[in-house]
């Protein structure tokens, strides 16, 4: 995904170097799908958000201390979920 990120960027705005097209690719890839690493940016997930763990857990945060699985009906505790994190979905701000 990087990589077609960085040639798009690059048939957009030639005259780029490519150290200013890796950054603005890093960047975009961040605001599509941020990634959690440590503990205080999984307490900054807003509660509704759809993450995959690095296990390949599917969750979505239902509130402070709690998660759903997909395709499981029992929360559990939103710390089990295995950093990092990839969100899918920002949920409510």
């Amino acid at each position: 995904m990087l990589e077609i990120v960085r040639e798009t960027l690059a048939a957009w705005w030639p005259h780029q170097s490519p150290s200013r097209r890796r950054e603005t690719a890093n960047h975009v890839l961040d605001r599509l799908h941020p990634m959690v690493i440590d503990e205080a940016g999984r307490a900054a997930v807003p509660h509704g958000s759809v993450v995959m763990s690095a296990a390949g857990t599917l969750a979505g945060r239902f509130d402070e201390h709690r998660a759903l699985l997909l395709g499981d009906e029992r929360p559990v505790p939103w710390s089990d979920l295995t950093l990092p994190l990839l969100v899918l979905w920002g949920g409510a701000r």
